[in-house]
């Protein structure tokens, strides 16, 4: 009988141990590695007709949009204020972005000419797809929804001089990289001519048509977070600035704790009695 009881005990005891081992070596459940960036970008124009002359460059290639690409939003946060949880994808306001004395400079120069200036906030999580966002004019300009519509706008949005539509992607692996694929489109100086003919089948005038020169950037670079980073083309350059950012730690609230009141004691001032105070048999 003794020696079922031992037996027994030993067991409890090995069971104990191997929960007691598991509860201490079974790991924490990781938080997800989420970090956020803010992404500044310039987008200009350059003048250098040699290089476009030498180099055979495709003017018919697209650039390649996925179903849903991301969208801009404008922002109404300031980086020195940012909220705990901000919203992602929001625009940076322009007096805070970083490269505002680069634009400006390009602005004064006879060879370039900027054609967008932009900087915004987002998530990155490592190894996760790919957040394409949608860089076109009017990127930015739309407000947050809850529910907004991530579909592109059919059609170019394209301006005579000053056309351009594309994806700038953001990826974090073991480095940091930027994907950047952006098409750019010109008038051209010189129109092409069609003949125009009457109803009768005659030729009455030659129309004036004009055509249109397009062309496409496409580049992926290992970045390093806080450099100036510059995509080059003959026709039109990006300058690009991923910076890291550090989120506000969310308040905790602590409510006031409520003292509890002890009853007060009441004293017995009874007189013992005579019983009481005789001495037990």
């Amino acid at each position: 009988m003794k020696k079922q009881n031992y037996a027994l005990l030993t067991s409890l005891l090995i069971a104990s141990f191997g929960f007691t081992f598991y509860a201490v070596a079974a790991p924490a459940k990781e938080k997800e590695d989420i970090r956020w960036y803010q992404v500044e970008i310039i987008l200009f124009t350059q003048n250098d007709e040699a290089s476009l002359a030498e180099e055979d460059w495709d003017h018919e290639s697209a650039v390649e949009f996925p179903e849903q690409p991301q969208m801009l939003y404008r922002g109404k946060t300031s980086l020195n204020k940012l909220p705990a949880e901000p919203i992602p994808f929001t625009t940076v306001l322009k007096n805070e972005t970083d490269l505002k004395g680069i634009a400006n400079r390009l602005s004064r120069s006879a060879r370039s000419q900027p054609i967008l200036h932009l900087a915004w906030i987002q998530p990155t999580k490592k190894d996760s797809p790919l957040d394409n966002v949608h860089i076109y004019p009017g990127a930015g300009a739309a407000d947050y929804k809850e529910a907004p519509s991530l579909t592109r706008p059919t059609g170019l949005a394209y301006e005579a001089g000053s056309g351009f539509d594309g994806l700038i992607s953001l990826k974090r692996e073991h480095y940091l990289h930027l994907n950047i694929d952006m098409g750019y489109q010109e008038r051209n100086q010189n129109n092409l001519s069609e003949p125009v003919f009457n109803e009768e089948g005659f030729y009455s005038e030659t129309a004036r048509i004009p055509s249109y020169s397009s062309y496409r950037m496409k580049q992926k670079r290992r970045i390093r977070s806080g450099e100036i980073h510059y995509f080059d083309h003959p026709r039109f350059a990006l300058i690009a600035q991923v910076t890291p950012i550090e989120l506000p730690k969310p308040e905790v609230i602590e409510k006031p704790v409520t003292p509890i009141e002890l009853p007060i004691p009441v004293e017995n001032k009874s007189k013992p009695t005579a019983t009481s105070l005789q001495p037990s048999r």
